[in-house]
């Protein structure tokens, strides 16, 4: 499952900050959502998790599943999409621990 922490779980014992996004466990990602640390991320009729960086720039190119978002080389290509946001969409792929 996915989540995307809504506050803090540092003082927790986790390096987790408020909107870090997680693939998890189902197990571990309901605990952080029972204690009130995070939210479960659910994908948008269009195809596309809520919380992906540039989502409305990849829409709008007619880019419209995760595999066609994870095929793209160079994410400053979309038109919408700069240095800052290529480099948080690298990161949201990134396996987190």
């Amino acid at each position: 499952m996915k989540i995307v922490f809504v506050k803090s779980a540092c003082g927790i014992g986790y390096g987790y900050m408020e909107g870090a996004t997680l693939d998890c466990e189902e197990a571990f990602g309901m605990e952080m959502v029972n204690l009130g640390y995070a939210e479960i991320v659910t994908q948008s009729a269009d195809g596309l998790p809520e919380d992906l960086p540039g989502k409305e720039a990849f829409l709008e190119a007619g880019i419209t599943t995760i595999d066609d978002v994870k095929a793209i080389g160079d994410f400053t290509q979309i038109k919408g999409i700069g240095e800052a946001t290529a480099v948080r969409i690298t990161e949201y792929f990134k396996p987190k621990e």
